[in-house]
């Protein structure tokens, strides 16, 4: 036979403490967005031309891994300029370069295997 118990089970509901450090009233600015994506369409002219600037960099990575060798540095650059095509390839809508980027990206996430 089981025991009574004495007083019926409470519950304490959690407090939110991370509202309580932060404070409310954060929310998505439907706004703001909506003059960023217009920002970015007035822009979207020069996208090819700022992509082949980011390409040309990645470019010259890869050159400096022939010329000086596979080092953590030279292995860092080509890491580095492979991250920011893969991010703008997204933003100035070309996908293809995304994954390609990201590919090469995920080749050589791992610094200590660079």
């Amino acid at each position: 036979m089981e025991p009574a118990m004495s007083n019926p089970a409470q519950i304490t509901p959690p407090t939110n403490a991370l509202r309580l450090k932060v404070g409310g009233g954060f929310g998505i600015n439907a706004d703001a967005i909506a003059k960023a994506e217009e920002a970015l369409k007035a822009m979207s002219a020069q996208f090819g031309q700022w992509l082949n600037d980011e390409i040309v960099k990645l470019d010259q990575a890869q050159a400096d891994i022939r010329d000086q060798g596979y080092t953590p540095a030279t292995a860092e650059a080509l890491y580095f300029r492979a991250h920011d095509l893969k991010g703008l390839g997204t933003t100035y809508e070309y996908p293809l370069v995304t994954r390609i980027a990201g590919s090469l990206c995920k080749m050589l996430d791992d610094a200590e295997r660079r």
